[in-house]
This record gives structure tokens, C-alpha cells and sequence, in this order.
């Protein structure tokens, strides 16, 4: 998130010209993770294994929906590097920002 907002600054010439929505477990409200102070708005998200959050395709696609989003960043790992993610948005004009399937 903080290179998102490096090249938001160096482009647009503000580094909050992007919006970004974060998705934060209980876990990461616990310890005040960082990606929830780098974004503007985030939306809790059930703890618990990964399924449950960050991997969860059909829960990201919804709260895509639901923020009205113009593209999804998935991080490392998790959903990331699942073919679903970016099938499931495109089916929503959502844009995918990352590794190409497969």
C-alpha cells in the first residue's frame, strides 16, 4: 500500500489520488496492523484461517461490490495467485492488479 501511495504521489502529485480499501481480521484490529492506517476506509472481515478473509474469492468480490471499486490489489499470497480472483471481477468490470494466472 505505501508503493501504492509513493506512485499516487510521484503521478497524480497527491499521495491519497487513489482510494484504498483494506480488508482487516480481528487479528489485525488487535495489533492496529499497518495496511488499516495506510487505508482510507476497511471493512471487517471474519478471523480464523485464511478461507475465512484474505483467500475467500467470493467474500472479496463482494466487498469490491460493495466499496465500488475500480480494480482489486490481493497483496502476496492468499488470493493472489488463485485464477477465480480475477475470472470473478472481470465478471464485474473490477480490474485485477496482479500476477497473471497460472
Amino acid at each position: 500500500m505505501r508503493s501504492v501511495r509513493s506512485w499516487s504521489s510521484q503521478t497524480l502529485g497527491a499521495p491519497r489520488g487513489v482510494s484504498l480499501v483494506a480488508l482487516a481480521t480481528p487479528d489485525d484490529m488487535r495489533v492496529n496492523a499497518e495496511h488499516i492506517s495506510l487505508a482510507d476506509q476497511f471493512v471487517e472481515v471474519p478471523g480464523g484461517t485464511n478461507n475465512n478473509n484474505y483467500a475467500n474469492v467470493g467474500l472479496i468480490v463482494q466487498i469490491a461490490l460493495r466499496a465500488g471499486v475500480d480494480a482489486v490489489w490481493p497483496g502476496w499470497g492468499h488470493a493472489s495467485e488463485n485464477p477465480e480472483l480475477p475470472t470473478a471481477l472481470a465478471q464485474y468490470g473490477i480490474r485485477f492488479l496482479g500476477p497473471p494466472a497460472g
